[in-house]
């Protein structure tokens, strides 16, 4: 069984918000930082968004079932925008040890992932 790793590269390890610039792209940007900013509080306050409890990362999933579901979004243009992102120091090390003694990493609370000042 192989091992997966999935790092979200928008803001934690990367100086640029992808998800946004992506969906900016595309017409969404207004409906991505709106939904972005109301989960975050929402998850910082241990509340509800759109009827499940809110959490960091659901401003990707409620953007594309909520306003994208018609449109088309290639992969070439996630891959456009992300080349442009500038890695944050320590995030090349942070791969290259995930890679060298794969680990499950997560936060101990969602507030800790949303906190994060907007830029």
């Amino acid at each position: 069984m192989g091992i997966v790793v999935a790092l979200d590269l928008d803001g934690i390890l990367a100086v640029r918000d992808i998800a946004y610039d992506l969906f900016k792209k595309h017409g969404l940007g207004r409906e991505f930082k709106t939904a972005s900013t109301e989960i975050a509080d929402a998850a910082l306050a241990g509340k509800d968004y759109a009827g499940k409890k809110a959490y960091a990362g659901q401003t990707l999933e409620h953007v594309m079932n909520a306003h994208a579901p018609s449109r088309k979004i290639p992969v070439s243009d996630l891959e456009e925008i992300a080349r442009g992102a500038k890695l944050v120091k320590g995030a090349k090390e942070l791969v290259k040890a995930l890679k060298k003694s794969p680990t499950w990493a997560t936060s101990s609370s969602s507030a800790q992932l949303t906190s994060r000042p907007r830029t």
